[in-house]
């Protein structure tokens, strides 16, 4: 008898039932083993480490956009973007069970999540305070020190963990998206026919025009770029990179050989099918 494949051992951030958990049972459907992690960082390491195969981690979102710190550990690390995923978020107001509105006085949840619905916390004299993941914040309503908080997640973590849903889908826009990305130390093999999109990071020369050669590159090629976003390199400040996503083209590789060239610094992020809202 032929032994059973080993499944793929997959990470996702936060605690069950939060949305990126949800996102990485889409993209890896339900015959894999997951496994929860408390922060982004202890994710790239899980993988970097060999410890998980591939993990789920949120880049961005409709509303508050860039996920900050996955762009600093892709920058990083030495692991690769191989799928991406959109999610519609549906934001609930969780209390522990017989709790009415009128008795809570301060929400929690993940900082992103907390934006999401800003204009709700505001509107009803509500205190925001931070937590590390939605799905962690509902489960902490079972302590003590909370009695009189309410958590913004999922309707799933509310029935994982006993509390009750108060208020469904307040946050402030109803086309909401998060887009996450799945994360390997392997990339993926170069496939010409598919539909796919192109993740680099650059740095440039502090000078005028050093970025418009970059942009060039990309139109001299043909090559549809569908998002640029600079962020602050930690260790040298008033230094930037750049974060380029691409569609998949005709002879791109080269294009990239000539990007590596011109920049500073480059580092190819994955090639990976491209996916879109729902």
């Amino acid at each position: 008898m032929a032994l059973e494949q080993e499944k793929t051992r997959v990470g996702y951030f936060g605690r069950e039932g939060s949305n990126t958990q949800s996102a990485a049972v889409k993209m890896f459907g339900e015959n894999c083993i997951y496994e929860s992690f408390p922060s982004i960082q202890k994710i790239f390491m899980a993988v970097e480490e060999g410890n998980i195969n591939q993990a789920v981690v949120p880049i961005e979102n409709s509303v508050e956009g860039t996920v900050g710190l996955t762009n600093d550990m892709l920058y990083r690390s030495s692991l690769y973007i191989t799928g991406e995923s959109y999610q519609k978020i549906t934001h609930c107001l969780i209390v522990k069970p017989g709790t009415p509105l009128e008795g809570v006085r301060k929400v929690i949840s993940h900082p992103q999540a907390l934006g999401q619905c800003s204009e709700f916390i505001y509107g009803h004299n509500l205190e925001g305070v931070p937590f590390p993941d939605t799905a962690s914040s509902v489960a902490a309503l079972s302590e003590e020190e909370y009695s009189g908080y309410a958590a913004i997640a999922t309707s799933e973590a509310a029935h994982i963990y006993g509390m009750q849903v108060l208020l469904e889908d307040i946050g402030d826009f109803s086309d909401n998206y998060t887009r996450f990305v799945s994360i390997s130390k392997v990339q993926n093999a170069n496939d010409p026919d598919a539909k796919t999109k192109v993740s680099v990071v650059v740095s440039v020369d502090h000078r005028p025009g050093s970025l418009k050669e970059v942009l060039e590159i990309y139109f001299r090629y043909g090559i549809n770029l569908t998002k640029i976003e600079s962020r602050p390199v930690k260790f040298a400040p008033w230094r930037y990179i750049f974060f380029l996503d691409s569609t998949g083209a005709p002879d791109d590789l080269k294009a990239f050989r000539e990007l590596e060239e011109k920049c500073l610094a480059y580092k190819f992020l994955g090639r990976y099918p491209s996916s879109s809202p729902d």
